[in-house]
């Protein structure tokens, strides 16, 4: 008996395949769509869970404060050639004078001249840039192109730009520059580990700004907002043409079943595997597929934050329909078990 309700699917095949084709494409497209966004994300994320720092506080004027570094105030601009084609938009930081660092995020005792930088991993990779290997500065105050040496790839990729700056994620270090100092009007900026408010407390308007690592981490998240709503978007949608097109075309077979006196705890059964292949499994499986297509990396964050509530909206309506089919067997004509 339970053969009847199987064979009933070559009947339903064109149904079958427009559902797996449509479901396939729409997860496609918003996995193209919203690719550059949620890689973002990751990045922002593992760059701020990366290093020790909580807060980095940007000063108006140059205090004695252990570890503080030059803040280019006005924009230096980077290119990773000679022909400016490729323009790295991120932010710096320059070391002060002779100064030794405890920071451990970048060795600043490598930058011993004004043409050495410290690349940030993720620039690195996107530039394809290497330890050795040169980058090009553009300063505002002679508007000559300068070659970098580039003395060390972090493994960080820390940044202090301003939320939602369609920047390179990964903050460039660079040597201490002598005139540019004395041209330039900069601000200055100590990544500090704990709050800094009694030391800055006596020094009168000092304080520009603080940026929280907290706040970049909960950016991070919010970013995945976006794709999170459309991809649920897209299981429900899956999930109606899958009524539409395969669940409710079974309603004859299931009459059958129950006058041949196949028990309705069994029929239920039968509905229950085949939303849970049909529709549950198949979203996940290919949910997941098409992501890691377009996805450089697969990181816990994306999985908490991004395929949980999608996955777990696919599980949900599985079980709605599931005790929706309980109590209400008269749409479209299916009878009542």
């Amino acid at each position: 008996m339970i053969s009847l309700f199987i064979k009933s699917y070559k009947y339903r095949f064109k149904e079958l395949l427009l559902y797996f084709l449509s479901t396939i494409c729409l997860f496609f497209v918003s996995a193209s769509l919203f690719a550059n966004t949620i890689n973002t994300s990751t990045s922002i994320n593992d760059a701020y869970k990366s290093y020790n720092y909580e807060q980095c506080y940007i000063f108006n004027y140059e205090t004695e404060i252990e570890d503080e570094l030059i803040y280019p105030d006005t924009t230096i601009e980077f290119f990773a050639d000679y022909n400016m084609a490729q323009k790295i938009t991120a932010t710096s930081v320059m070391k002060k004078g002779n100064c030794h660092y405890k920071n451990n995020q970048f060795s600043f005792d490598l930058l011993t001249s004004e043409e050495c930088v410290c690349v940030p991993l993720n620039i690195a990779k996107t530039y394809n840039i290497k330890t050795g290997s040169n980058i090009f500065a553009l300063f505002p105050h002679d508007n000559i192109l300068k070659k970098m040496n580039v003395v060390e790839i972090s493994s960080t990729n820390f940044d202090i730009s301003d939320l939602g700056a369609k920047n390179n994620i990964g903050l460039l270090a660079i040597g201490f520059n002598e005139n540019y100092v004395k041209n330039i009007s900069s601000k200055y900026c100590v990544f500090s580990s704990e709050k800094l408010d009694e030391t800055i407390g006596s020094m009168p308007q000092v304080l520009n700004k603080v940026i929280n690592k907290i706040e970049y981490i909960d950016f991070s998240k919010r970013l995945l907002l976006a794709p999170v709503l459309v991809e649920i978007g897209i299981v429900i949608v899956s999930f109606i043409l899958f009524l539409l097109l395969v669940a409710f075309k079974t309603h004859n077979k299931v009459s059958l079943l129950i006058k041949k006196g196949l028990a309705k705890n069994t029929v239920r059964k039968i509905e229950f595997s085949e939303t849970f292949i049909l529709h549950t499994v198949f979203c996940i499986l290919f949910y997941f597929l098409i992501n890691m297509i377009f996805l450089k990396t697969l990181t816990f964050h994306i999985v908490i934050n991004l395929f949980i509530p999608v996955i777990a909206c696919a599980l949900l309506l599985l079980v709605a329909k599931t005790l929706i089919l309980i109590k209400w067997r008269t749409l479209y004509g299916i009878i009542r078990i």
